[in-house]
């Protein structure tokens, strides 16, 4: 069960997505958590998928762009 960062408020999950696991610095999760909360984010997951919709924007990408072979 996740926890609940204070300032975010908690929300019912949508269904059908999936789920990413990212390890990030304690300094990166401080800076995310102060930019979501002053951005009136509902949550941390929120601030993430804002953020990273807005970086692909940038680099010219969607999700049906590019697909990656391993």
């Amino acid at each position: 069960m996740s926890r609940q960062i204070a300032g975010y408020a908690r929300r019912p999950r949508p269904e059908a997505l999936t789920r990413l696991i990212a390890v990030i610095s304690k300094e990166e999760a401080d800076r995310l958590d102060s930019w979501g909360i002053a951005a009136e984010m509902p949550s941390r997951t929120a601030a993430i998928r804002f953020l990273l919709r807005k970086g692909l924007e940038a680099v010219g990408t969607t999700a049906a762009d590019r697909v990656y072979e391993t």
